[in-house]
């Protein structure tokens, strides 16, 4: 099962006109963004026994049609969502959502300059 936070605004864009050194460029970029949040989360995530945070995973960016990019950043164990969000037992201890917010200005600004 594979546990995900989708960012409260996705980023979309309509690649059809775009070249392919820009796709290739955009692609590249959300790597490196991709690598540098699921970095910060590691490091955010409370750790008892590491499990959690050797789950945190970027998965390759990928093409979804023809108008949107999608960088997957995911936490693999069963318990994640429950770390992430909270239960009515336990407190929310945000870790990814923290990490996106963390990186997304310098993310927006490294597209601009792709763009």
């Amino acid at each position: 099962m594979t546990d995900f936070i989708v960012g409260e605004e996705v980023v979309q864009m309509n690649i059809k006109n775009l070249s392919r050194d820009i796709v290739l460029k955009v692609l590249d970029n959300m790597w490196i963004s991709g690598n540098k949040i699921a970095d910060d989360a590691r490091i955010m995530v409370p750790v008892k026994t590491g499990r959690l945070r050797d789950s945190i995973v970027v998965e390759t960016p990928s093409l979804i049609g023809d108008s949107e990019i999608r960088c997957v950043i995911s936490a693999n164990v069963h318990y994640a969502i429950y770390v992430e969000l909270g239960t009515w037992k336990m407190t929310a201890r945000p870790y990814l959502k923290p990490a996106l917010y963390a990186n997304q200005q310098e993310f927006i600004d490294s597209m601009k300059e792709i763009l």
